[in-house]
This record gives structure tokens, sequence and C-alpha cells, in this order.
């Protein structure tokens, strides 16, 4: 679906690049708002009233109100499962002139929707979130497109399609992505084996053999890429069940689930876990859970789940091979599916699994 190429964003009154805030909005927001995204980041706490002039303005680090001025909340800590500790930089608060929206993992208010402009509270024009803040500014434009309060003038028919396309394109670009970046790796290694052969001359049999060896790996991954290919396992990931919200944003899958629950083979009960976010690493093949509910202090402090520690990784065991398996074939999908089950069942014989019975109980214990 094309996007409406007369429509534009650009940089306001900014401090330092803000290319990468600008790439995000793009991609996210100017599909679903379809008029002119200007951005204003400064690096001294900013009160800015209201603009009303047919553009969209997203102010960085900024309020619409004196009262809520001078960036006077102080947070640290995680935001979206990154870290936002960034000693002591304050944000700013709501002015309760518009609608707010709040970080799903702990309630905190990120951002105030006031007419065409979007106040982000959070410090992101710090260079010392320079890693994370193009990623949890990301996050905070899915949250508006995601609430309907932007874009207005589309039906939700259309508006669901082209949230779900933009989805769908950075999937398969990030796949598409891993790709070249396995035939950069491959390609280097095809370089270092020509230049030890030429060094080695002695070694030659050997040193041949591997040399064919990374021209045949190095063939694999140049085939074309099949977007078609990825587009159908993002389609496929959207109905997996319990996976309530999909987000894609850089090397990283963000899959938000409903209420997990697992039960207690000594006991036959039922505890309930939590609403969970499950991050797929698609470049480095890993998965991570992190607990949106809560965490219990079980065999390690701040677990969340029996087997997943603070950290958000987890003792796998068994499972270990099978995720690594599907990842490297870009089932992501599946990988998701297995990750949720992997929540769903306890091993009581081990020594963090035993301590499933202090997750609470279930309401209904017939629930699952």
């Amino acid at each position: 679906m094309a996007v409406v190429q007369q429509y534009e964003v650009r940089a306001g009154i900014c401090d330092g690049d803000i290319g990468r805030f600008m790439n995000q909005a793009r991609q996210i927001l100017l599909p679903i708002l379809g008029r002119d995204i200007v951005i204003n980041s400064r690096g001294d706490a900013r009160n800015i009233r209201a603009l009303e002039d047919g553009n969209f303005y997203i102010h960085i680090w900024a309020s619409p109100s004196q009262e809520n001025g001078s960036g006077n909340e102080h947070r640290s800590g995680v935001l979206f499962g990154l870290n936002m500790n960034n000693d002591g930089w304050n944000w700013f608060g709501a002015s309760g002139q518009g609608e707010v929206f709040r970080a799903p993992e702990n309630d905190a208010i990120v951002a105030e929707l006031v007419g065409d402009n979007l106040y982000i509270f959070p410090p992101l024009h710090d260079s010392r979130l320079a890693d994370v803040a193009p990623e949890i500014f990301g996050h905070i434009l899915s949250l508006v497109v995601e609430s309907g309060k932007v874009g207005c003038s589309l039906d939700p028919e259309e508006r669901a399609a082209r949230m779900r396309e933009i989805k769908r394109v950075s999937f398969v670009k990030m796949c598409a992505s891993r790709l070249d970046h396995n035939v950069g790796v491959t390609e280097s290694a095809v370089r270092d084996k020509e230049a030890r052969l030429e060094k080695f001359r002695t070694q030659l049999l050997n040193g041949f053999l591997q040399h064919e060896a990374a021209r045949v790996r190095l063939r694999q991954p140049i085939e074309p890429v099949d977007g078609e290919k990825f587009g159908r396992e993002f389609d496929g990931l959207l109905r997996v069940p319990k996976v309530r919200r999909v987000v894609v944003n850089g090397h990283n899958v963000e899959v938000y689930t409903d209420m997990i629950y697992c039960r207690d083979p000594r006991s036959k009960k039922l505890h309930e876990l939590g609403k969970f976010r499950i991050c797929v690493n698609v470049f480095a093949g890993e998965v991570l859970w992190f607990n949106l509910t809560r965490q219990i202090n079980g065999f390690k402090k701040n677990m969340h789940a029996p087997h997943v520690f603070d950290g958000g990784r987890a003792c796998l065991g068994s499972a270990a091979e099978p995720l690594a398996e599907l990842l490297s074939n870009f089932e992501v999908a599946a990988t998701v599916m297995y990750a949720i089950q992997f929540l769903e069942s306890v091993n009581v014989d081990d020594v963090s699994g035993v301590y499933i019975d202090r997750w609470p109980l279930a309401a209904n214990q017939l629930s699952v």
C-alpha cells in the first residue's frame, strides 16, 4: 500500500542530530497521519504552547504548561524494556490539557497529546540515551497511533490495514537486513581465508578445504530476499494464541501477550503469572521474557516466571535447542508460540521450578 508522498517529516528547532527520530516518525506516524510532521528537540527544558497551523508537532522533552514546565519529575530505570538510567535527568509532568499515554510495563506517563501537538516527557534528547532513545521514541509513537487519537479521518478498517502494513513492512525489512548481515559476515570470512591461503602456502590443502566450505556458506544466503515469505510469517505471528500486540523495532520483534497461567503439577492448582512482553532478537537469535504484571522472589530475586530471571533470560534446559533452530529458520511465529508454551509449563524437579507456588492462584481454576 503506497504512502501519500506529498507529506514529509522535518526538523524544527533542534539541538543535535534527530535523523533517527525522523525515520521513526516517517515509518510509524506519517502513513496514518496524512500531514506534515515537525519535530522539535531542545537541550533545555521548554514550555511550548500548542501550535495549530495545519502541521503536526512533536516536542521532545517539553510541556504545554508553565506549571509543569521545569522538568521536575525525576525518573529512571526501565522503559519499554530499555535502560533509562541517565544520571538524574528529570521528566515533564502531564498538564491535564490533553490525552496522556502510559508505558505498558510500569504505567509511567510518557507523552501527552494536545490538539496537533505531541509532547514527549522523557529526556530523549540526552546524548547518554542515544542508543535507546530512538527505539523508545518509536514505542511512544506506536502507542499514540494505536490509540486512534490521531489520523481520525481514516475509517477504522483503513486504519487497521495501514497499521498492519507498517508492522509487516518493518518485519520484512528486519528479516532482509539479517540476511544481508549474514552475507557480509560470510564474505569477510571468505576474504580472510583467501589472505591466509596466500600467507601459508604450506597449508594449502587444509586452507583450500576451509576456503571452499566458506564459499558454500556464502552462496546460501545470497538468494533473493523472499519478502512475501516473510510477510506470511508476520501474518502468522498475528494469529498466535494469546498474542495481543506486536511491535517491530530495530532487530527486535516485541510481542505483548494476554494473561499467562501455569499449573503446578504437584498441587494441580493454576497460578497466574502475568502479562508478558516477549522480545525476539532475530539478529542475536535470542528470546527474552519480561513480566509486565509482577515479579516474584523465587529461586532468585525479581523472577519474571519460575524459570525466567530478572534480566529476562531463562534457564531453557531442553527448550534451548528447539528455540535456536526455529529462530535460525526465521520461524518467528513458531518461536513466539514456543516461548508462550515455555511460560505455561514448569519443571518442579528443577531448583527454580519449585517456586511456582509463590505466584498467586488464578481466580478461575478452570480458565486454562
